[in-house]
């Protein structure tokens, strides 16, 4: 071989040893990990949704003139599909409805819309995924990204027994999404 012939093939093979050196690389894997989720709508501004019923006479508990209409303004950022809310409070007795006060025998039946025709189910509700979103809103809702719901108050009476003469309060959580 010539010596011109000799240098080329050392500089190909040289060049070859050189690119294969930089082809050669250990592939590392990659991990992405994140979470796609359907925020709650906005409830009242974020603000305690106040429901005031004044004095109640002990024999006239049921009394329609007792019950309180509340409409809460919400804002959805994903207003796709269907109205789920979720109240979550201490349950009176086996009344699925109804919050328990500090009043033995005595709670307020919530109702979902305005009168007592639907109930506002209490607890989790429907499981998405791992976590519990509620019941479908059926009744009380107009508008989709921002609107109001409508819900019912009512005073109630769990059995025949007396009730306590004394100040009465409860409390729960609200959410709304969509799903």
């Amino acid at each position: 071989m010539s010596l011109k012939l000799m240098k080329i093939t050392a500089v190909i093979s040289y060049s070859m040893l050189f690119l294969s050196g930089r082809t050669l690389a250990e592939d590392i894997p990659i991990s992405i990990t994140g979470e796609v989720y359907i925020p709650a709508c906005q409830v009242n501004g974020g603000e305690t949704i106040e429901v005031k019923f004044g004095d109640i006479s002990v024999t006239d508990v049921a009394n329609p003139k007792n019950y309180q209409k509340i409409s809460v303004p919400i804002s959805c950022d994903y207003p796709q599909g269907t109205a789920y809310v979720k109240v979550t409070g201490t349950q009176l007795g086996a009344n699925t409805n109804v919050l328990a006060t500090n009043v033995s025998n005595f709670g307020i039946a919530l109702y979902q819309g305005e009168g007592t025709s639907t109930k506002l189910t209490l607890g989790g509700g429907t499981i998405y995924g791992s976590v519990s979103i509620g019941y479908p809103i059926t009744n009380g809702l107009s508008g989709k990204e921002s609107g109001v719901f409508v819900f019912t108050a009512v005073p109630f009476k769990n059995g025949t027994g007396q009730l306590e003469t004394k100040a009465f309060s409860a409390s729960a959580s609200m959410s709304i999404s969509y799903f």
